[in-house]
Order: C-alpha cells, then structure tokens, then sequence
C-alpha cells in the first residue's frame, strides 16, 4: 500500500500528538505516586515527572506548528489545482 505525502504527515501528526498525550499522562501518574503517602517517592519522581511535563509541552507546540503546516499545504494544494 502506497501512502500520498499528506496521508503520511497526517500520521505523523497524530503520532506526535498521541505521544503528546502520553507524556501528559505519564507526568500525571508520576505526580500522583510521588504524593501518595503510602508510596512514598523520592524526588527525583517529581523532577523526573516536571521534565516530562516540560517534554510534552514541547512536543504539543511541535504538533501544533506541524497540524499549522499540514493545514497551509491542504490550502495551497488546492489553491494550485486546475479549475
């Protein structure tokens, strides 16, 4: 199966965004285990979660910037097509 280049960033958009989502909940649940008092963690959970955090902002602004370019390609392509 053959995929057009906007079949394939479209992908990789979604992709970057799902991975997004990922960070987001994994920093989520680090968060919670480091302030359960049962489960106890040391503070480097709570950096290591901050950093996740800060990652998925980041990718979110990158998947954002991509989702802007993939909209900005949608409309040239069909402003070039012969009516």
């Amino acid at each position: 199966m053959r995929l057009n280049e906007r079949t394939k960033s479209i992908m990789v958009t979604l992709g970057f965004f799902l991975i997004t989502i990922g960070f987001f909940w994994g920093a989520d649940a680090l968060y919670k285990i480091s302030n359960d008092p049962v489960n106890q963690m040391n503070a480097g959970a709570v950096f290591f979660a901050f950093g996740m955090t800060v990652t998925g902002i980041i990718l979110l602004i990158i998947s954002i910037f991509m989702f802007i370019a993939l909209l900005e390609a949608r409309k040239d392509s069909a402003n070039s097509q012969p009516k």
